[in-house]
């Protein structure tokens, strides 16, 4: 059996080329979440032990889902990392706001990326996030 790739479909579908892409997100509504108490973050288990045995350091899902959830106008649900005390104080309801888009692709792995949906935002001047880590 011969297989035949075509360039760019071996790429998952879930995959956002456009990762870091400038994206205006109008808000919906915003949560405040903190990783190591939500309930849904905590059912996901402890993956630092696994991960830390890679050579890359671990990602820290609990650091990582402390911050806000906003949710969009069309209802998708982005994962804003923060540690400051109000992180939806720049997530007023109604307002367009700039904001750095990212995905993960849930289907590869339980690395704990996708806990609320694989969808993240960043700043639009802060450090890029890999989503892929």
């Amino acid at each position: 059996m011969v297989t035949i790739l075509v360039p760019g479909s071996a790429i998952a579908d879930c995959v956002n080329l456009a990762d870091g892409t400038i994206t205006p997100i109008k808000v919906k509504s915003c949560q405040a979440i903190n990783g190591a108490t939500h309930p849904k973050v905590l059912k996901s288990g402890d993956i630092s032990k696994f991960i830390s045995s890679r050579s890359r350091p671990y990602w820290d899902y609990k650091a990582a889902y402390t911050g806000a959830l906003v949710t969009d106008a069309a209802d998708l649900v982005w994962m804003y990392t923060s540690s400051a005390s109000n992180p939806c104080k720049s997530f007023t309801k109604s307002k367009p706001v700039r904001m750095r888009t990212y995905s993960t692709c849930c289907d590869t792995g339980s690395w704990g990326k996708c806990v609320l949906g694989g969808k993240w935002l960043g700043d639009v001047k802060g450090k890029r996030i890999d989503a892929f880590q």
